[in-house]
């Protein structure tokens, strides 16, 4: 009777045009058929709500990411980079990723679960009497005639659509700096849009199996009236088996890739504004090294003004020193130059700047050890393709590097003439020596003022330095990222230059301090020779040969430049 009802008469014999009948056995894979087909029909329509529910959250976080990248697109700037690397990597992304999971997994429990169901259906149609079950497939074919829309037909059709999210998946698995944007949303794009259509076929699927629960338990429960009012129903699902089950093989290839898409560009995209977020947060630490390198170069050009200052005051009294005659005076001179501390206090200021040089030289250095450590460390997919190095220099680079290099090419020569001088003084005779110290004196402020226009040099590559670092810490495009990871790369460059200039600014002062000691240790040799051999109760107006003769002895014998002050006096006598 049932059969009757299904091909919507009373008597199903006379529809067919011949007795039919179903044996016990037939009766018994029916109803176990029915069975199996009611229990997957319900697991499958639980399993389908909780599917919607997961995926409907995914798809809300693939579309919060969107929108922040659209966002950053533009208005990048490098205090955004935290933001999108907490976004992407943070603890929202971290629970999507484990969503992602979790809808792949429900995902193809619900699908494996839909054609079951499905196959449980037609096994049920299968357990009848063959005639019977071509007549129930022709009637269930007659039923669904125009039931399945052209959209619904479409959302079958996944190849077109599975095509598109493995080409993101491709673009993000090359994803270069460049394209990180671009990319990331036409993926996050993707994740939504397939998400949706996937939302759709879930939906149908779930329709579906609710539909078929109340049927088979209305069969069940051999509720006759139940079955009539279901009938067209019934012939539905049974006509709608093979488009169910292109739905659900189809979402599950779908999915697969929507999955895979979601964690291939959450993976890419943590990967790389996390590297970016290093890169800043080293930069700024550079940062903080080279406004101290800047601060020493100030220190030290300071001091520079503080020793030419001493070089005057020295030159000072030792012009004045060669007026001088035999005579008390000129022992109250010697007397007066006895612990004076110029020469000290210049080789003290000298080896002041020569400090803060080398400080400043190391803070350089460490700013530029640190970009360069983070830019080793930087995944290929933001470094490659980008130049670096000399080729990065501007024309206002190469200008300074010309002029500071062709400066230290003549401090070469201020520097050799320093070293042979300070040998003169050591080893020559009282003349000799004199002569080399008149000279070197006097031309003092001279090398002062060249070892002042070096330091500008490098203190205007600290600035340089600083520029560039402010460049990456600020407005970011995609046109110009490639530039901002070069100026990154730039301050070790400029550092390697300036440390250059800074070298050259140190031997030009540490050939002053030997110098200058060298000239302290033979004023001190002669003044200590002169003092054992005069005392000053003993010189009077009328200085007598033998004290004159005594004191032209001591200075020949210790070799000081006072020398020849004594031996001029003692001519104009």
């Amino acid at each position: 009777m049932v059969l009757g009802i299904i091909c919507g008469c009373n008597c199903l014999d006379s529809c067919i045009g011949q007795p039919q009948s179903i044996n016990e056995e037939q009766s018994t894979s029916l109803l176990d058929s029915l069975k199996k087909t009611h229990s997957l029909s319900k697991q499958t329509y639980d399993l389908c709500t909780s599917t919607l529910a997961a995926g409907k959250d995914l798809v809300e976080h693939g579309e919060s990411i969107q929108r922040s990248l659209i966002g950053a697109a533009t208005d990048l700037n490098a205090e955004s980079f935290s933001v999108i690397a907490d976004l992407i990597d943070g603890d929202t992304v971290k629970k999507a990723r484990g969503l992602a999971e979790s809808v792949k997994d429900k995902s193809g429990e619900c699908i494996s679960l839909s054609v079951e169901m499905v196959s449980a259906l037609e096994q049920s149609v299968k357990a009848l009497p063959d005639v019977i079950e071509r007549y129930v497939e022709s009637k269930a074919n007659e039923a669904v005639e125009g039931e399945v829309t052209a959209e619904e037909r479409d959302l079958a059709d996944v190849d077109s659509d599975v095509k598109d999210l493995s080409d993101c998946i491709d673009a993000i698995e090359n994803l270069r700096l460049v394209t990180a944007i671009e990319a990331g949303n036409n993926a996050f794009r993707s994740i939504t849009d397939k998400g949706q259509q996937c939302h759709k076929i879930y939906e149908i699927i779930q329709k579906f199996a609710y539909s078929l629960t109340t049927i088979t338990e209305a069969f069940l429960n051999m509720d006759i009236s139940g079955v009539v009012s279901k009938m067209k129903d019934i012939l539905r699902a049974i006509g709608l088996t093979s488009m169910i089950k292109r739905f659900a093989e189809g979402c599950k290839k779908m999915m697969d890739k929507v999955v895979h898409l979601f964690e291939a560009v959450a993976g890419k995209l943590s990967l790389l504004w996390n590297s970016l977020v290093a890169a800043k947060d080293k930069m700024i630490e550079s940062l903080t090294n080279v406004v101290g390198a800047r601060s020493l170069c100030d220190e030290a050009n300071e001091k520079m003004d503080s020793l030419k200052d001493l070089f005057r005051s020295l030159g000072g009294k030792f012009w004045d020193a060669r007026e001088v005659k035999v005579s008390p005076e000129t022992y109250k001179l010697l007397r007066s130059l006895d612990g004076d501390s110029s020469f000290d206090d210049a080789m003290s200021t000298t080896r002041g700047i020569d400090d803060s040089v080398e400080a400043a030289i190391q803070q350089m250095k460490y700013a530029a050890q640190r970009v360069q450590d983070e830019y080793d460390a930087l995944p290929d997919m933001i470094t490659d393709g980008i130049k670096i190095g000399d080729d990065l220099a501007d024309a206002g680079d190469e200008e300074i590097k010309c002029t500071a290099r062709g400066s230290a090419e003549g401090l070469q020569k201020d520097i050799q003439d320093m070293e042979a001088s300070a040998m003169t003084i050591e080893e020559a005779n009282i003349l000799e020596s004199t002569k080399v110290m008149h000279k070197e004196l006097k031309a003092m402020d001279d090398k002062v003022e060249k070892c002042k226009e070096m330091l500008t040099v490098c203190t205007d590559f600290t600035e340089r330095s600083k520029s560039a670092i402010d460049s990456f810490l600020g407005q970011w495009s995609l046109e110009t990222a490639v530039t901002q990871i070069q100026k990154m790369c730039k301050l070790v460059s400029l550092s390697e230059v300036m440390e250059e200039i800074a070298r050259q600014i140190q031997q030009l002062l540490r050939a002053m301090g030997k110098l200058l000691s060298a000239m302290s240790a033979r004023l001190k040799a002669v003044i200590e020779r002169v003092k054992s051999v005069m005392d000053i109760g003993e010189v009077v107006d009328s200085a007598t040969d033998f004290v004159q003769d005594e004191i032209s002895n001591a200075v020949d014998s210790a070799g000081d430049f006072m020398g020849k002050v004594f031996r001029r006096g003692k001519d104009d006598d």
